[in-house]
């Protein structure tokens, strides 16, 4: 079975929701876990060739590893509103890739969350 980046992502943001939970070493193992399923993605994505119709054969340029840096931490999973706006304000000015993507829909999905709850 082949994972896609997003996939990697997808599994990366659970286990450290889960690391969250988690104390001790099982939570450093947990982390090491989400970092390891990070770097597959950043691997994955530099393989990939790009989609655009003005340029099939082009190979995607391996923009993640210049690209992590930029993206800071994602705001703790009870951290208000304010907050998660922010961060998807700063992941929007960031240059476009897979791990961008995966990022600005986390963040949508928690601001939904977040301002259901509200509700």
């Amino acid at each position: 079975m082949i994972f896609t980046p997003e996939t990697h992502l997808k599994a990366a943001r659970m286990v450290l929701e889960a690391a969250e939970a988690a104390s001790g070493a099982k939570k450093c193992r947990l982390e090491s876990l989400a970092r390891l399923h990070q770097l597959r993605a950043k691997q994955l994505e530099a393989k990939m060739t790009s989609t655009t119709i003005d340029e099939p054969n082009e190979i995607a340029t391996a923009n993640v590893p210049f690209m992590t840096h930029w993206i800071r931490e994602p705001p703790g999973v009870f951290s208000v509103l304010e907050a998660w706006e922010q961060y998807l304000t700063e992941l929007l000015s960031l240059p476009d890739s897979i791990v961008t993507r995966a990022a600005i829909k986390s963040a949508e999905e928690k601001i939904a969350a977040k301002r259901a709850e509200e509700t």
